[in-house]
């Protein structure tokens, strides 16, 4: 007995100070935070264990772990971590008396489960506060979703506690991203607003008669817009760096390098040896020059227009082009459309930009001196001696001087461009007035490219049946200025 009765007072003193200091430690109640996009559930959970310094031990037979997990929680208990990790695999945790964390299926899990909480909330329209209809709503990370109902009203159910975000997505509006935080037992309110964003429905496609669908077009078109062939990187001068690779089935190259130089398109392949195989160009639905091989700036079809007023380029691949335009036509038809007033407020804008050219690399060559001795060398070499014809003697060396023909032919050219538009107008009357100067030195001397032009575009209504539309542009500067004649010699 006297050993008996203090073993008993020691154990009924110290067992409510353990059982509250792991009331307090209990590893189920630190927080984590975590952000995962289609991730392992077994590196999700490492990740869960490496951040809060528990231990969680489980079993490849109950734990799905190559299941692929996203998340995205802040600061939540490492039980509603699980908890969202675990959900749909019929699996829960549990704490054992050692403070380790056991992944266990359902049915063996004996403590209590907090209540899950849900989300709830009115999708509306930015502009008119109207609800929005059928939008999805989704749970980033999780699989949970809802659509919104006639009200514009929404309830996502049976969330695990946590921080989340919700993702807003409508046919017509821009999506919207919200964050909300979800307690046990607790409803959070989540209202949206969404903002209209224009969509691309019915794209329109020049055909040579007019313009049609492009989902009612049965011909072979190739079309590029103006976002697809400009270059942000440097001012863009000609057709040819905007085309080169953007069109299907097109074949595109520069007839040479020279500033504003016309290219070389291939429709339909090369029909001819000595016919010219190019395309037709028409502007505005006006026909212009046919293409050509030559290398003269000056023949260039598309020197007097501005990249930087072109809506779209459709390219008629197949015959049918030749019963518009008849033998033209024969080698494929381009069709530029350059931009057009539109109805609304006026708009004015000003574009100006600067960038250069030069040589990337010269062929490393000898000095007049270094020349002279490796003639001397090939000389003696092949039986020779000084007195032959062509050997220098060291007088002639020393007193020999080096003229860097590179240097004097080629430079760093500057390239700008600068122009301006105002465009705008109402249903009766649209306008569109612009201005452009463009400059390009080429990296020969003497090779270099001037364009100025103005243009006016006007369309209008004069009835519900009747529409009517003129063109005008006037280019008197655009010129291009081949290199001095007798350079490529000066360069032998």
């Amino acid at each position: 007995m006297r050993f008996l009765i203090p073993f008993a007072l020691l154990v009924a003193v110290t067992a409510p100070v353990r059982s509250q200091l792991a009331a307090a430690a209990s590893p189920l109640d630190r927080t984590v935070t975590l952000t995962l996009e289609g991730v392992p559930l077994k590196d999700a959970l490492d990740a869960v264990a490496r951040q809060t310094g528990v231990r969680i031990a489980y079993s490849g037979r109950v734990v799905p772990l190559e299941r692929s997990v996203s998340v995205q929680l802040a600061a939540v208990r490492v039980e509603a971590a699980l908890d969202a990790l675990l959900h749909g695999t019929g699996v829960a945790s549990t704490l054992d008396g050692t403070g380790q964390i056991l992944l266990v299926t359902d049915r063996s899990v004996g403590r209590a489960r907090h209540q899950s909480g849900s989300i709830a909330g009115t999708v509306r329209d930015s502009t008119t506060g109207a609800p929005v209809v059928d939008a999805m709503v989704t749970l980033v990370g999780t699989a949970l979703t809802a659509k919104t109902g006639a009200d514009g009203r929404f309830t996502i159910t049976g969330v695990p506690a946590g921080s989340y975000l919700i993702r807003v997505r409508m046919l017509g509006y821009t999506a919207a991203l919200v964050s909300v935080t979800v307690q046990d037992g607790e409803q959070a309110v989540a209202d949206v607003q969404l903002a209209r964003g224009a969509i691309e429905l019915n794209p329109v496609v020049a055909i040579g008669y007019g313009a049609a669908d492009r989902r009612n077009l049965t011909g072979a078109v190739a079309s590029v817009t103006a976002e697809q062939f400009e270059t942000k990187a440097a001012p863009t001068v000609t057709l040819t760096a905007g085309l080169q690779g953007k069109v299907a089935g097109v074949q595109v190259t520069s007839n040479s390098g020279m500033p504003g130089v016309g290219i070389q398109v291939r429709v339909r392949g090369t029909g001819s040896i000595t016919a010219n195989t190019e395309p037709l160009y028409v502007i505005d639905g006006l026909p212009a020059e046919q293409g050509s091989n030559d290398t003269d700036p000056k023949n260039n079809p598309l020197m007097s227009v501005d990249p930087n007023e072109i809506e779209s380029i459709d390219i008629l691949k197949d015959a049918s082009a030749t019963a518009i335009y008849g033998a033209r036509g024969a080698n494929g038809v381009v069709l530029i459309t350059t931009k057009r007033g539109r109805t609304g407020t006026s708009q004015f804008t000003v574009e100006s930009s600067v960038g250069f050219q030069n040589i990337a690399k010269t062929i490393p060559v000898l000095n007049a001196p270094q020349f002279m001795r490796l003639t001397d060398e090939a000389i003696l070499n092949a039986g020779g001696d000084s007195t032959k014809p062509g050997y220098f003697h060291a007088a002639q060396v020393a007193s020999a001087v080096t003229y860097n023909y590179p240097a004097m032919m080629l430079r760093t050219g500057l390239q700008a461009n600068q122009g301006i538009s105002l465009s705008g107008g109402d249903q009766k009357l649209r306008y569109l007035i612009s201005g452009n100067f463009t400059r390009q030195q080429g990296i020969e001397i003497g090779s270099d490219f001037n364009r100025y032009s103005v243009r006016l575009n006007l369309d209008g209504d004069a009835g519900s049946r009747f529409r009517w539309g003129s063109s005008r542009q006037r280019h008197p500067g655009g010129h291009a200025v081949r290199p001095v004649p007798g350079a490529e010699r000066l360069g032998r």
